[in-house]
């Protein structure tokens, strides 16, 4: 009970704390209390989903990754804390790939080492390039969508998302038991991934 009481007050200090960073970039009160509103309410519903749809985000994740990115004080709704979030998953998934490239350079040639660590390079490859389509589909994307009007159809979006992140996951069960760094990098972008398929829950006609 009593850390769960100072769970509630450290997010409740990090709501605060978040108010006051994005006043520094944002024109006015009025745009800094509708930037707040829309980051809580919006992490507040992507952690409800994420207990039927079995993701592992909580509402304090949600915002913290959020506000580490400074175009945060931009954002107007769900679309746009989408476009971040699917950016900040997309420099991670490359930056990662980077370092597995790095480790496959140094692993004996041939070994199970270097065959798990060709599998990884190749699911975080596939997920970026997926990343950036499901960049461009975001911000192709408009409501109302009509039988005659381009554009994807909004379940497309979290379908997209479904196919980058799970690439992002299929490389976590290929790495060696040796690159324990990488396999720790990979939990975290998982958890990143979950963050995604969360945020784009709203556009799933079948949630």
């Amino acid at each position: 009970m009593a850390t769960a009481r100072v769970t509630a007050a450290f997010f409740s200090v990090a709501v605060m704390l978040l108010f006051v960073s994005i006043g520094a970039h944002a024109g006015g009160q009025g745009d800094e209390l509708k930037v707040v509103d829309i980051l809580v309410e919006t992490c507040k519903n992507a952690s409800s989903s994420c207990r039927n749809r079995h993701l592992n985000v909580t509402q304090e994740f949600c915002v913290q990754t959020l506000r580490s990115d400074k175009r945060i004080s931009g954002a107007k709704d769900l679309l746009d804390l989408s476009l971040i979030a699917v950016d900040i998953l997309k420099i991670r998934v490359a930056a990662a790939g980077g370092k597995v490239k790095e480790a496959l350079q140094k692993a004996k040639k041939g070994s199970e080492e270097a065959l798990g660590l060709r599998y990884c390079q190749v699911d975080y490859d596939v997920a970026v390039r997926t990343l950036g389509l499901c960049d461009a589909m975001l911000r192709d994307f408009h409501v109302p969508r009509g039988e005659d009007e381009d554009g994807p159809w909004p379940f497309e979006l979290p379908d997209c998302m479904e196919t980058a992140t799970g690439h992002v996951s299929d490389c976590w069960g290929k790495l060696p038991l040796e690159n324990y760094a990488l396999i720790k990098e990979s939990q975290e972008l998982n958890k990143l991934g979950d963050l995604n398929n969360a945020l784009l829950g709203p556009y799933d006609v079948n949630s």
